[in-house]
């Protein structure tokens, strides 16, 4: 029994070359929603970072800065503090 493979010819663009030329149409046709919806996905990317790593390493300098915790390890505990938030909300995710 043979097995019968069809090769697709080399002058056939590929289906991702085909699916950016479609992107890239879009983009010119209206390209303002399109930057618009690209910050929207930035801020909602970065949001986080903002909301939960930035406060613990302030309120972590500030232990180092009045001598309640040294520099370093402060530093290190706003990450691990971050870590543990993250993993309780993946395993939250994985339940489901």
């Amino acid at each position: 029994m043979q097995a019968r493979v069809e090769t697709p010819r080399l002058d056939e663009p590929g289906l991702f070359m085909r699916g950016a030329r479609l992107v890239i149409s879009y983009v010119r046709i209206h390209p303002k929603p399109f930057f618009i919806s690209v910050g929207g996905a930035f801020l909602f990317a970065i949001a986080p970072v903002l909301a939960l790593y930035l406060p613990l390493v302030v309120a972590m300098s500030g232990l180092a800065r009045k001598g309640k915790l040294p520099a370093f390890p402060a530093l290190w505990a706003a990450n691990a503090l971050l870590l543990a938030a993250g993993i309780a909300m993946y395993l939250r995710l994985a339940r489901r």
